[in-house]
């Protein structure tokens, strides 16, 4: 079983394993890539792409432009792939909006809690205008558009798992326990996912895990 599970994976390093990978035939792929828009990694490369961009994966100006590079190296995993093979490709779904991009969680939480970002000229910043067709607060629907794509590469979109992020004690607490307090290891909260500050639509607590044979 091969397994690449790095996040780093828009760095060099793990770029190029991504290619030499087709020296042997896979069994099975987990993979978690960056995610469009979210997230700048330290140390990362950008690589040249077959459609003549040279940019970090998930540093892509547009979903359309993830999508696409995320479809080249499915479609370079396919030739490797043994008949009973399978991929699970873990993506987040993005927002179409005005943003800055993060290091890391922890910077997310302190952005949320009020800590100004510069924007001007910030080399991390992501803009909404100019798409042809997403507006700002759309979602890009970025897992699905790969789904399709892979589906048109060959392969078979066997399953889309939806990976909550939080424990179900969090949004039902257990009415057996007198203090209603969610079910942890230590007491505290069982909440993974990154909060969010959001008045008009749900927060997100999940992500995707594409299952592809």
């Amino acid at each position: 079983m091969a397994r690449g599970r790095a996040k780093a994976s828009a760095t060099q390093e793990t770029w190029t394993p991504v290619h030499t990978s087709c020296l042997s035939v896979q069994h099975r792929r987990v993979c978690s890539p960056p995610y469009w828009g979210q997230r700048v990694y330290e140390g990362e490369v950008s690589a040249r792409w077959s459609d003549g961009c040279l940019v970090a994966f998930g540093r892509e100006e547009t979903p359309e432009g993830y999508v696409l590079h995320t479809l080249e190296i499915l479609k370079g995993l396919i030739q490797v792939l043994r008949p009973d093979g399978t991929i699970w490709w873990n993506v987040a779904d993005t927002y179409m909006t005005r943003t800055i991009m993060r290091s890391s969680s922890a910077e997310r939480v302190e952005h949320y809690g009020g800590q100004r970002t510069r924007w001007a000229d910030n080399p991390h910043r992501r803009t909404s205008v100019g798409h042809p067709y997403l507006k700002d607060k759309d979602l890009s629907l970025v897992p699905f558009q790969i789904a399709v794509g892979a589906q048109k590469l060959g392969y078979y979109v066997r399953s889309i798992i939806v990976w909550s992020k939080q424990q179900p004690e969090d949004d039902y607490p257990d009415p057996e326990r007198p203090d209603n307090t969610p079910h942890s290891n230590n007491g505290t909260s069982s909440r993974t996912h990154v909060p969010e500050i959001v008045a008009d639509r749900p927060v997100t607590g999940h992500e995707y895990i594409l299952l592809l044979a």
